[in-house]
């Protein structure tokens, strides 16, 4: 596989350093009506697709759109599909100088604001913040005059698809103003009446603050109303203020409520004290923002869709290019071959950094994700009838400080699909996973992560969920360091994070040559297996891991309960699956039985947590070398070589991956 995208990887660049290529030139000064030379350039992305149209569809082998103009700005978003490019069949390269000198936009430049009235409630609770905090007019500006709505992981399905307006400051998203601003509160309890044949739900509060938001237009509520996994949006109704309950809006998030559980409130326009705080007063079209500093520069996103989205197209390139500002994702591919994004930033947008979903030899690379509302990248790929692989891969890319809206299931790097690789990137500071793994026959190598599963419960920094039809996955040679919370756990995890988790029937993955430091935490260990039996985890190094590994067995019974659930999609396709991994003809044989071979646990507090009767424990070394109080890969190769475990030595690409940590 790797071969393959280093060859297809090569051909996208030949194509466009070796073939004829024909140059259109984009510029804020140019027009429409312009030829799009250099000298006479056009003034938007849309023009010089009908240029392409019209003039240049069988004059070029290679088509390329220069951004000339340091800020390119685009308010519903640029689209590239067979529609907008109907006749072209060369390759299309779109392109800024640099992605620090040229970028994409999505905002407005915000300039109508004043300081916020005296006689406001917000100045009179502190006259101090209240100088500097400012009412910024959304009267003029392009955007929806409504409610705020979000979703969060388990929130509805009506509100999934959310588009958020957010202030960028001095080039910086800024933050719906919470209460409390670190943590969480709890609700004590839950309400509900009935209204016709509709059920609403309220939850109960104690602290008595939450009654002076009575008149507050659009309090929005972030919780894990149920599970420590899932968060969500609710929107307040109403407070009932007598009887301290805040009254909830349907539709409700996917699993109701539960008492005792973490939330907190944002968008409150009253507990707005902290400099980069903002809150929407709908019902008087206003922002209420508290600027950090002085203000260099203030916008508001406002492309609602994918700041670049490509649908149906063949042979096309993005790079040199920032994408920034978008109040909903970054870039879209859908149903598209030969796709390569190639030294890009994404970063302010209010969902994915970006979406890539269908076709095959599509690729990531050398691009920085991060101040993204939801994930890095989602990536979907081959397919699981015919196990066909998509060719598809992220590699050397920097993706951190994600998740500042959904916190949960909106990992680095999010894959689905067959044949997927990813390669060499960083990724940390991510409340949830640095990479979600579904499907089969994926590649994840020589990457870092680090500060991940910082908040969310019962995940791992690699975590796979779901079906034994999952196979053939490989992870190898990556380092995984401090994962989960490092001081204090914000919603109190009741099962653990882990470097990487094998949840539900995951089964045949292979798991070799890691480095697992400071990787487990809860009951989980630094590599968690709940159900899934064939996997090999060999030649790893453990070190300060509160527990090396940890096991949650299942019974037969539920085995085969849980596994009928996805089973059809191997029962139909069972040639194509068994010829690829035979294994499976024990589909329901050797429950729990998992292989540990030759890896050397350093410095844990305990080797292993569970110990399933058909566990394969072999050759595996514990050892506590107290002189090693901090990771330092050399020292710890040298205590390897004095052991008689016969340790196969990782690769020196990977060696030199941890001396650069």
């Amino acid at each position: 596989m790797k071969k393959t995208i280093l060859l297809i990887l090569c051909m996208l660049f030949s194509m466009s350093l070796h073939a004829q290529n024909t140059h259109i030139f984009i510029s804020n000064t140019g027009d429409n009506t312009n030829d799009g030379t250099k000298d006479r350039p056009l003034q938007s992305i849309e023009a010089a697709l009908r240029h392409i149209n019209q003039h240049l569809s069988e004059s070029s082998d290679s088509i390329v759109i220069n951004i000339a103009s340091p800020v390119y700005r685009s308010y519903s978003g640029i689209r590239i599909n067979n529609q907008t490019l109907k006749t072209f069949d060369g390759t299309l390269i779109v392109q800024g100088q640099s992605k620090e000198s040229t970028s994409i936009c999505g905002s407005v430049v915000i300039d109508d604001y004043k300081k916020l009235n005296r006689q406001h409630p917000l100045y009179r609770k502190n006259p101090k913040n209240g100088e500097k905090i400012i009412e910024i007019s959304t009267a003029k500006l392009p955007i929806n005059q409504q409610k705020i709505r979000l979703a969060g992981f388990a929130g509805s399905k009506q509100s999934k698809n959310y588009a958020l307006n957010e202030i960028i400051f001095n080039n910086e998203p800024m933050s719906l103003s919470r209460w409390p601003n670190k943590g969480y509160t709890k609700f004590s309890g839950v309400a509900k009446k009935q209204s016709g044949d509709t059920t609403l739900y309220g939850i109960k509060f104690q602290n008595q603050k939450i009654s002076e938001w009575a008149d507050e237009p659009n309090i929005l509520l972030h919780g894990y109303w149920y599970w420590l996994w899932a968060d969500a949006y609710e929107s307040v109704s109403h407070i009932a203020a007598d009887d301290n309950i805040l009254w909830l809006e349907p539709p409700y998030n996917n699993y109701l409520f539960r008492g005792d559980k973490p939330f907190a409130a944002v968008n409150v326009i009253r507990e707005i004290d902290q400099p980069g705080e903002y809150a929407y007063d709908y019902q008087n079209k206003k922002i209420y923002f508290f600027p950090p500093d002085e203000i260099e520069s203030l916008e508001l996103s406002v492309c609602q869709t994918p700041l670049i989205e490509i649908e149906n197209c063949n042979n096309v390139i993005i790079r040199n290019l920032s994408i920034k500002n978008s109040a909903h994702t970054g870039i879209k591919i859908v149903n598209s071959n030969n796709v390569l994004i190639d030294n890009c930033a994404v970063t302010s947008v209010a969902r994915e950094g970006m979406i890539i979903d269908g076709g095959q030899h599509n690729s990531v690379i050398n691009c920085e994700i991060w101040n993204t509302g939801r994930g890095g990248i989602r990536l979907n790929a081959g397919s699981y009838s015919t196990l066909e692989s998509g060719y598809a891969s992220v590699k050397n890319c920097h993706i951190h400080h994600l998740s500042r809206i959904d916190l949960t299931y909106t990992p680095g790097i999010w894959v689905d699909g067959v044949g997927i690789s990813i390669s060499h990137c960083t990724m940390h500071n991510i409340p949830s996973s640095a990479i979600r793994l579904n499907g089969n026959d994926h590649m994840v190598e020589f990457n870092t992560m680090y500060a991940v599963v910082t908040e969310s419960d019962d995940q791992g920094a690699i975590d796979m969920w779901g079906t034994a039809n999952y196979r053939g996955n490989i992870i190898r040679y990556n380092h995984f360091y401090n994962v989960g919370p490092q001081n204090n756990d914000a919603i109190d995890a009741a099962h653990g994070r882990a470097g990487v988790r094998l949840d539900d029937a995951i089964s045949g993955v292979l798991i070799y040559g890691n480095v697992f430091n400071n990787s487990s935490k809860g009951k989980f260990g630094g590599i968690q297996i709940h159900g899934g039996k064939e996997n090999i985890v060999w030649n790893n190094i453990f070190y300060d891991c509160d527990k090396g590994m940890s096991f949650t067995p299942w019974s037969f019974d539920h085995w085969k309960h849980y596994t009928r659930k996805t089973i059809d999609t191997y029962l139909d396709n069972q040639m194509t699956y068994i010829n690829k991994y035979p294994q499976l003809l024990l589909y329901d044989e050797n429950m729990n039985q998992n292989y540990v071979l030759k890896n050397i646990f350093i410095n844990c507090d305990q080797l292993k947590r569970g110990n399933p009767k058909l566990l394969i424990w072999k050759d595996n070394v514990e050892t506590v070398v107290p002189e090693i109080n901090q990771f330092n890969i050399d020292k710890i190769k040298s205590v390897i070589d004095t052991t008689d475990l016969n340790f196969t030595p990782l690769p020196e690409e990977l060696m030199k991956i941890l001396k650069t940590k």
